[in-house]
């Protein structure tokens, strides 16, 4: 059985919407607010097949609560009364997959759910068949002796740092380390320093606070976040701004991330693996590492 997660605030809608989706075969957990439902969500609850979220609701709004469950969470259906053109606009930013108008009619929304569990589960089969085609093949001597030390390090918790010129297959070794480890089960998160902005790194790593900056809408978790409990590959190290190396170091060792524009600190558990083409070592003497 399909487990869904409502979340509306206004008992009439949210009744209706349980019952619909419940005759339909679903099971479905409700909640009243954006607050509730990221709480539940965060604690470890059963993870739910999809999200059927009101943009509008209190405190936490539909866009805030996206926002902070970052780009792992499941797939999502907005509800929408009256959104904005900015709303509008944030959501789709952040991937949902559908939006439904109030008042919502019993075969629209069946059929809006019915669209996004199928989607969503072949993109399951999709990322699956990604997976498994993109292992590290071989038998030479090399080879082997590159997987041997893969599964012995995959088996610890230590930091690694991945060196090869482009193309070499860098980003394999990291996702076999993360496969291999006691955090398979978690999000392996990757960034391309080299292809993001400096302005912008910052922001996609450490995330930000509502109203930080004057695009900063909603909250927003960075990489650290959403990679709790997995692993995080900082794909060109190397390429890093050197001021942004000191925070990034912080983070590192005290385990704890602050978001743009909050003073709270807040507690990450990240292996961090690092990948670059680039001699650190020549760098460091430079003083641009």
């Amino acid at each position: 059985m399909t487990l869904i997660a409502c979340v509306e605030d206004d008992e009439k809608i949210a009744a209706n919407l349980v019952l619909r989706l419940r005759e339909a075969g679903h099971g479905v957990v409700r909640f009243a607010s954006g607050e509730e439902a990221f709480r539940w969500l965060r604690d470890g609850n059963p993870r739910p097949d999809m999200l059927l979220v009101d943009v509008r609701l209190p405190a936490m709004s539909g866009i805030d609560l996206l926002g902070a469950l970052g780009a792992g969470r499941p797939p999502t259906v907005i509800i929408s009364g009256e959104a904005s053109m900015g709303e509008t606009v944030e959501a789709m930013r952040l991937g949902v997959h559908d939006f439904l108008d109030k008042p919502v009619s019993r075969e629209r929304l069946l059929k809006t759910v019915q669209n996004c569990l199928e989607h969503a589960a072949l993109r399951r089969q999709v990322d699956d068949l990604r997976a498994r085609e993109q292992r590290i093949l071989g038998d030479s001597a090399p080879t082997r002796a590159l997987l041997a030390t893969i599964a012995k390090v995959a088996e610890t918790d230590a930091r690694v740092l991945v060196r090869g010129e482009s193309g070499s297959g860098k980003e394999l070794v990291a996702a076999a380390l993360h496969r291999l480890s006691r955090r398979r089960a978690g999000p392996l998160v990757k960034i391309n320093c080299a292809a993001i902005p400096t302005h912008l790194i910052e922001d996609e790593l450490f995330g930000h606070a509502r109203g930080a900056f004057t695009d900063a809408k909603s909250a927003k978790a960075g990489l650290f976040e959403q990679a709790n409990g997995g692993t995080l590959l900082l794909d060109e190290i190397g390429d890093m701004d050197l001021a942004l190396q000191s925070r990034l170091l912080r983070v590192i060792e005290d385990g704890r991330v602050r978001r743009v524009g909050e003073t709270a600190e807040r507690a990450v558990d990240v292996r961090v693996i690092a990948a670059t083409h680039r001699d650190l070592e020549a760098l460091a003497r430079g003083g641009a590492f």
